[in-house]
């Protein structure tokens, strides 16, 4: 479960790993996310500590819903969390995250 990272944020969100004869996968789906305005957009990042974050993907929203899927190796990161950011294009995360959730091993 990915929880929100702010009191005024009502979002929730599930992080779920699928792992396939293609490899491991991280299927992110979230609801209830604040409305984007202008060319704002969410990215998924995956954090190890606090190595520099790796973008998994940006995604937009319909009616508060989005989510993408993301093929890696759930060894190398700890924690994933979305950012609402100004923009796509962010190749560090620059916004403000909503949600968070810390990587389980099984």
């Amino acid at each position: 479960m990915l929880s929100s990272t702010a009191k005024e944020i009502v979002a929730k969100g599930l992080a779920t790993i699928v792992i396939d004869a293609k490899g491991t996968h991280l299927l992110v789906q979230a609801e209830q996310l604040p409305e984007l305005k202008n060319n704002e957009a969410y990215q998924v990042w995956l954090i190890k500590g606090k190595e520099t974050p790796v973008n998994a993907g940006t995604f937009m929203t319909h009616n508060g819903t989005g989510g993408l899927y993301y093929t890696f190796n759930p060894n190398n990161y700890d924690t994933i969390a979305i950012t609402l950011e100004p923009d796509a294009h962010g190749v560090l995360p620059r916004g403000k995250p909503v949600l968070a959730a810390a990587l389980l091993k099984s």
